[in-house]
């Protein structure tokens, strides 16, 4: 009987932390307000104590960090264009390149040659083997901004693949330290 005894109590103590997980109170509105009623619940019994905020505050509050990390990253950009004007400029997509040059991919030589025509300089010619790919690197006509030569090429030569070359930086850490992630 013991033995009995003490399942019971094992299964209760198991079964009631389930039962609060899984109960869907009736909400009046069928499965769907039963469901989404248990949701609600279950995801404040989940989430536990957030520091006397609710889970709506808390995703404010990431929300507002997330904006604010986003509009520091483009203001940093926006500086490093400002301070760099003769070297960076902004593309048609608005990334950060190198100012007055596009990359046309596998052109071929009437491509190159109609983008001559409008104005562009054959800067240099690169084969990249592995990718089976060559690149041309032009110089936009002089007095055009890229976006807007990157827009008279893209009319010139439709179907073919131009790009700025782009500004690349590198990403972070999680936790911010560059030595994290040089010991993992």
């Amino acid at each position: 009987m013991k033995r009995l005894t003490l399942s019971l109590i094992a299964l209760g103590a198991v079964a009631t932390p389930l039962g609060a997980q899984l109960a869907l109170p009736d909400m009046g509105q069928g499965a769907a307000g039963r469901t989404l009623g248990g949701i609600g619940g279950t995801l404040g019994d989940t989430v536990g104590d957030l520091g006397g905020q609710t889970v709506g505050q808390t995703v404010g509050s990431v929300t507002r960090t997330v904006r604010g990390l986003a509009q520091a990253r483009l203001d940093r950009l926006d500086r490093l264009a400002r301070a760099n004007r003769k070297l960076i400029e902004k593309d048609a997509a608005g990334d950060l390149a190198r100012r007055g040059e596009l990359l046309l991919m596998d052109g071929g030589a009437d491509a190159i040659a109609t983008a001559q025509r409008a104005g562009f300089v054959v800067l240099s010619r690169e084969r990249l083997d592995d990718l089976g790919v060559e690149v041309v690197r032009l110089a936009v006509p002089s007095g055009m901004g890229l976006a807007r030569a990157q827009g008279v090429l893209a009319q010139a030569l439709p179907g073919a693949t131009i790009s700025a070359d782009t500004l690349h930086f590198p990403g972070g850490t999680a936790s911010g330290r560059a030595g994290d992630a040089a010991g993992a």
